[in-house]
């Protein structure tokens, strides 16, 4: 199987909608974190969170959400897919709801980081992790789902404060104020925190702070700096050496290589 395109965590605004009343010539795996109005089978599905589905190339596709900002994981994919998925009892044009569905974006941020470094063997990396995507799912499937054992209304309010932290990325924000804000000691927090989102809360901050790069830099909408600014970095270097880590080049190169992407 050959990924032509992938993006994991890839914001759209309030309104967003994408149609293809002829298919898109290729698979496309999406995995949507909000609710989303989805063609199935010609006829329109109201979904809940964390819907996948695996469109085949020639099936018509249409999905929008017109009342909120949605996140979704999405990848294009060429090849033997149909074999791979019936391997795992997996069907396209299917929206399916794995158990614990935590596993789906971290496997898809590490496909989108050999994407664009393109290391050697990063072909068959990313065939292998597409496997690894599959069988999880497959398994999961099969699975009932648990939540974290967090009472519901922390669990609420960690959602409502993460949600807010999110979306004011260029302002400093120390975990011990979070914490505080929620009523909770900051070894608590930490505890329910990675319980809740499967990643401790500096880390998390971390990776949207490089996600919100990301998409300023994939649209070219600004220079590195101002990019490092609107992420919520005071220093640039420390900006690029974080970036580096998390996706394997740096904000420049990531920039380059999405600008090739494109032609």
């Amino acid at each position: 199987m050959e990924v032509t395109r992938i993006r994991h965590a890839w914001p759209e605004k309030k309104g967003f909608s994408l149609e293809r009343p002829d298919g898109a010539g290729e698979f496309i795996l999406l995995h949507f974190w909000q609710p989303m109005s989805v063609l199935v089978e010609g006829v329109l599905t109201e979904t809940k969170p964390n819907a996948l589905i695996i469109y085949a190339p020639d099936t018509p596709q249409k999905f929008y959400n017109q009342k909120q900002d949605i996140v979704h994981d999405w990848i294009h994919i060429t090849g033997d897919v149909a074999e791979t998925l019936a391997r795992y009892g997996l069907r396209p044009d299917t929206v399916y709801y794995p158990a614990n569905p935590s596993y789906i974006t971290p496997i898809i941020r590490e496909m989108e980081t050999e994407f664009f470094a393109r290391n050697a063997y990063y072909t068959d990396l990313l065939d292998l992790k597409l496997r690894e995507l599959f069988a999880r799912t497959a398994r999961r499937l099969e699975q009932e789902y648990t939540e974290p054992a967090v009472d519901a209304a922390v669990a609420e309010n960690l959602k409502a404060l993460r949600q807010e932290a999110f979306a004011a990325l260029d302002r400093p924000v120390r975990v011990a104020e979070l914490a505080r804000r929620v009523g909770l000691s900051e070894s608590r927090f930490y505890v329910l925190y990675k319980a809740l989102f499967g990643v401790p809360p500096a880390t998390d901050l971390i990776y949207a702070r490089v996600e919100r790069a990301k998409n300023l830099l994939a649209r070219n909408a600004c220079s590195v700096g101002e990019a490092a600014r609107q992420a919520g970095y005071t220093n640039e270097y420390h900006f690029i050496r974080q970036f580096k880590s998390v996706t394997g080049m740096t904000p420049g190169k990531y920039r380059a290589s999405c600008l090739r992407q494109r032609r």
